[in-house]
């Protein structure tokens, strides 16, 4: 991940993430996640930065899954492809609201709660029948 920008200082700082090999740790340090694709299947990278509790803004793309991810569970900000103005908007309304980043935030990680390794392994374990061992 790439830091593009990085505004104010101290408590005001904000920092724009985009790539690297340590996603986790600039997740971390990030207050927002932004996509602005056209086209996308289910975006890993939102899943990335739901499962860090950060609220994302993404544009509506084809495919449709930012309005499942984000719209539908209130865990972001979903704009039109191609909307400049809208998607500066959705920034600039999370990043002056700190609680509704929070809230917004809390709601993502609650929607990859179920999808966490522990609870997919312990479905597949019973849906196939298998032990603690692995075996049947």
């Amino acid at each position: 991940m790439f830091i593009i920008a990085s505004l104010g200082g101290g408590e005001a700082e904000r920092k724009v993430a985009i790539w690297s090999r340590n996603v986790r740790s600039l997740l971390n340090d990030s207050d927002l996640y932004l996509i602005t694709s056209s086209v996308e299947g289910q975006p890993n990278s939102i899943l990335e930065a739901m499962n860090e509790s950060l609220p994302s803004v993404s544009t509506d793309f084809d495919g449709g899954a930012a309005g499942d991810l984000l719209k539908n569970t209130s865990a972001g900000l979903v704009v039109p492809v191609g909307d400049g103005s809208g998607i500066a908007a959705a920034i600039e309304t999370l990043m002056l609201d700190p609680e509704l980043r929070k809230e917004m935030g809390t709601k993502a990680r609650q929607v990859m709660e179920p999808l966490s390794i522990e609870k997919v392994t312990a479905r597949w374990t019973q849906e196939l029948g298998l032990t603690e061992s692995g075996r049947p």
